[in-house]
Formats: C-alpha cells, structure tokens, sequence
C-alpha cells in the first residue's frame, strides 16, 4: 500500500495502456452503496533496455480497481 503523504512512494501509470473504463454503479435498491471506477489495463512489469537504446516492456493484463469513486472530474487526452 502507498503511502499518500510520500508522493515518491505512489505508483506512476504514466506509460500504462487503458482499454476500458467503466463504473460498477452502487445500487441501493439492492443494499449496495459503494461504487467503483475500473480501468482494464497492461501492467509494467518489468522494463527491460536494449542493446540499441531502446526500452521495451514486460507486461501482463491487470484490472485496477478505484474503491468508493465519487464526485469524479477526468481529464482525457489522447495525444492527437
């Protein structure tokens, strides 16, 4: 677990690939309250560097999950 006070100890997704984003909707109706924000995504593993220079990654599919999102605002950019 990070620690949110020590900005060098949370984890960066700055090169992490996003293939879907969806919500898992609370619904009282049902007793459920809390509401998630999941994002489909390739977690770095490893960086592996070249003999040319270059950086490739070991990856794998992951699921990060956000417990009790609310009151989102998101910013998307697509580097078009």
């Amino acid at each position: 677990m990070s620690d949110p006070s020590d900005s060098d100890s949370l984890p960066s997704w700055h090169d992490y690939l996003i293939y879907g984003i969806h919500w898992r909707c609370a619904e009282p109706d049902r007793g459920l309250w809390h509401s998630e924000l999941v994002f489909d995504i390739d977690h770095i593993l490893e960086w592996v560097p070249s003999r040319d220079g270059c950086v490739r990654f070991l990856i794998a599919p992951a699921i990060l999950v956000f417990h009790d999102a609310g009151d989102l605002e998101i910013c998307l950019d697509c580097g078009i």
